[in-house]
């Protein structure tokens, strides 16, 4: 079992292995989920290249919240590639919601994998070209994050009634962070809880809406993702020990 990660300025951050498969479990200390990385301090990034193992941190952000929120400047000083690679779920269907419901969150979804499939399937094609531990996530690493964890184990074989447990871990991730979400209340104290519940809560049935949408879609995840063999042998070989 790898080291946990020191508490530190880290936020949503774990690590994906553990995940029974019908070939094996996901290994440990391969393959990390996390929120951004531009703000680590200098000993949490110290631990995710020594004792973890990170040497490339995939990152979903968005030019705009690169702009604002800067490079992982700590990260790189230790030599961890950075690898960009954005893209944005959100569309104008949803930001006309101010309290959006699981319901909601899982429509979002759907209809992102819809728009978004050749950015999703390049996500994972990217995680498949490397042999190294990995870190990958967006701003707050919960819905593009999510996303493409939810995506990535089913590829792998991981039940889904185990990847929406794993969806689910977010809500207590974020919630010791929850300051940094204070733009959402700002100037409506009032509303701050229901706006936590509405924002940084992940519902399991959520991502089980995704994945039961996509075969509906697809037939198979897969299908949506259209990755050629090639790809899936190299995430299974990586990622699975038996």
């Amino acid at each position: 079992m790898t080291s946990s990660p020191a508490p530190s300025s880290l936020m949503n951050f774990r690590d994906l292995g553990g995940a029974p498969t019908r070939d094996g479990v996901v290994a440990q200390g391969r393959l990390f989920r996390t929120a951004h990385l531009s703000d680590l301090d200098h000993d949490s990034a110290a631990h995710l290249h020594s004792v973890l193992g990170i040497r490339v941190y995939l990152d979903f952000r968005a030019e705009a919240e690169t702009t604002r929120d800067g490079a992982p400047r700590r990260l790189l000083d230790h030599g961890v590639r950075w690898q960009r690679h954005p893209f944005d779920i959100s569309d104008a269907e949803f930001q006309a919601l101010r309290a959006p419901q699981p319901g909601d969150w899982q429509a979002l979804y759907v209809r992102a994998l819809e728009r978004l499939r050749p950015e999703l399937a390049g996500a994972i094609r990217m995680i498949a070209e490397h042999e190294v531990p990995i870190v990958f996530g967006c701003w707050a690493g919960k819905d593009r994050t999510g996303m493409v964890s939810g995506l990535l184990l089913s590829l792998l074989g991981v039940d889904d009634e185990w990847i929406a447990e794993e969806y689910g871990k977010t809500t207590d991730s974020l919630l010791p962070h929850k300051q940094r979400f204070s733009f959402l209340w700002q100037g409506e104290p009032a509303r701050e809880p229901e706006l936590i519940r509405a924002h940084l809560h992940t519902d399991p049935r959520t991502m089980l809406g995704l994945l039961r949408a996509t075969r509906e879609r697809f037939g198979t995840v897969n299908g949506a993702l259209d990755l050629p063999d090639g790809v899936l042998a190299r995430l299974r070989a990586r990622y699975l020990v038996s």
